[in-house]
Formats: structure tokens, sequence, C-alpha cells
């Protein structure tokens, strides 16, 4: 079977139907593909347990999907890190999923990071850059390689596209970076 551990309550508001439809598509997806999952809600620039545990050199992917709770910016949607232990250093990812190799052992933690480069908010707006929504995760140890975990889950089916949409970024990255940089992309 699996491990499953969860750094925030079941059922807690929006982020009991994100759960609940990972924990469905999981429960009918290979069970060889992944050993451990587990549920984190991450709020703005604090390093949070993402609710798993993992040893050197397992791949595990974050899955995230932004709360409605909290305005975002006027242009892209915050980044989220991910590090392994408090000592580790922060993996940045390009969009709200991502994949790593870790670097050593101990417990995967994830931040949400406001966009990047933005000190002054446009004239428009009064006041400072609103902080982004909270972030509802699920973090999946896999194995084998990220990618083949994740072909497995897609044959269960998806959540928000967010598995495919990592699938496409591991199959592609460079494509993956240049669609996302284009104007006019969401």
């Amino acid at each position: 079977m699996h491990a499953r551990r969860d750094a925030m309550p079941a059922g807690s508001g929006a982020t009991s139907g994100f759960q609940d439809r990972f924990r469905r598509l999981l429960g009918k997806a290979a069970s060889k593909a992944f050993r451990a999952y587990g549920f984190a809600e991450c709020l703005s620039e604090a390093w949070t347990a993402a609710g798993v545990e993992v040893e050197a050199g397992e791949r595990a992917t974050v899955l995230a999907a932004w709360g409605t709770g909290a305005a975002r910016g006027p242009s892209s949607p915050p980044r989220f890190s991910m590090r392994v232990g408090e000592s580790g250093f922060a993996i940045q990812g390009a969009c709200n999923t991502h994949s790593i190799v870790a670097p050593r052992a101990g417990s995967l933690e994830v931040a949400i990071d406001p966009p990047a480069g933005r000190q002054d908010p446009p004239f428009a707006m009064e006041g400072p850059w609103p902080m982004p929504a909270p972030a509802i995760i699920v973090a999946i140890v896999w194995r084998e390689s990220a990618l083949r975990g994740l072909r497995y889950v897609a044959n269960a089916g998806d959540v928000d596209g967010l598995v495919r949409n990592e699938i496409g970024r591991l199959c592609n990255p460079a494509g993956f970076r240049a669609a996302r940089s284009r104007p006019g992309r969401d």
C-alpha cells in the first residue's frame, strides 16, 4: 500500500474537494507507481511540510491548486519552491507543477513565492502587491521516475489538468517554458 500524511486537516473548506478528488484518483491509479503522498495548504513565503518524507535520489512531484481567498497580482500567478529539510536549498518551480530528484533524505517542504521581480505595484494599485492566495498541494513520492508514475496516474484520470500539465512539462521543459512566457498566456 502507500503511506499518506496530511499536513492540514481533512475537509478544511475549499481544499477538501481537491483532496478528495486526488485521493480517489490515486486510489484508482496503480499503487505500484508511488510509495507515498501527502497534502498541505501553503501560505505565502512560509515553508510548509508537504506531508511526505523522501530518501536521497527518490523522485517527488508537487501539484498545486491556487485557492481563491486572496487577490493575486494583475499578471502571472505566484510560483512555488521546494526543499528537502530545513537547511536544504530551494528548488523553484516555473509553474504550479514540478518534479525533483531529492538531493538528500528528509521532509519535503513547499513555499509559495510572490511573483518574481515585482518590487513595486503598478501606479493604478494602492499599497503593496497583494499576497497570493493559499495553495493546496499534493506531494507524491514515486517508486520509479516521476514521468512513469505520472503516466500510471494519468491512465486513471486527472485532477484539474495538473497531471497532464506535469507530464507535458517533463516531456518538453524548454517548450513549456516558452509557452508560459509568451504574452497573453495565463
